[in-house]
């Protein structure tokens, strides 16, 4: 990935993706997207904005890098971490492809890690489309799963390998409206432990 993707942050309120008007609590989905592979110190004090709050919804983060390109560091920071807090993150699930033919970005990962373990947050990872990939590559996705949870430093019960809710899994798309259990019980051990 390079600076010409745009990065920002979209959250997903409760409201928005659970539909029953009752008390329950669910949390907010932070999706950040548009991250290179970087673990350049720019990057990282982005990321350290992001899991503070510090960085408002559908801000450009590229603004906030380039400020910090053009300023320097120590403006970047003294110009955000004052900012009143919107969303802090207190837990991350990453998200990484199980093809064994995509990059894996471990410098990234790495950045990620670091910054999490500073403020003290608790994250997941998630290996999507693994019923595609394990059928034509299982040892290679093997591999991938294995550097995937050692890059994080993860254990094997906070590392969820799922399939994909899409057309190619159900042509029916009957997962729209029912329940289908090889696609939602990982998915729902893993949200069950983040919540806990």
């Amino acid at each position: 990935m390079g600076m010409q993707i745009t990065r920002h942050l979209r959250s997903f309120p409760k409201e928005e993706y659970y539909k029953q008007n009752d008390l329950s609590r669910f949390p907010t989905f932070i999706d950040m997207t548009g991250f290179e592979n970087d673990d350049s110190i720019i990057n990282e004090e982005l990321l350290r904005l992001v899991f503070c709050g510090k960085v408002k919804e559908k801000e450009i983060l590229n603004d906030i890098v380039a400020f910090g390109r053009y300023h320097g560091i120590t403006t970047m920071r003294n110009e955000y971490r004052d900012r009143f807090t919107h969303r802090r993150i207190n837990r991350i699930i990453i998200v990484c492809s199980s093809n064994p033919d995509s990059a894996m970005p471990s410098a990234l990962l790495k950045t990620v890690v670091k910054v999490a373990n500073e403020l003290d947050i608790t994250f997941y990872g998630v290996m999507t489309c693994a019923d595609i990939f394990r059928a034509k590559y299982d040892k290679r996705v093997q591999s991938r799963e294995k550097l995937f949870r050692e890059t994080l430093g993860l254990p094997r019960n906070r590392l969820a390998s799922v399939i994909n809710y899409c057309p190619a899994v159900d042509p029916d798309r009957s997962y729209e409206d029912t329940l289908l259990p090889a696609l939602d019980v990982p998915v729902l051990r893993l949200m069950r432990q983040v919540y806990d």
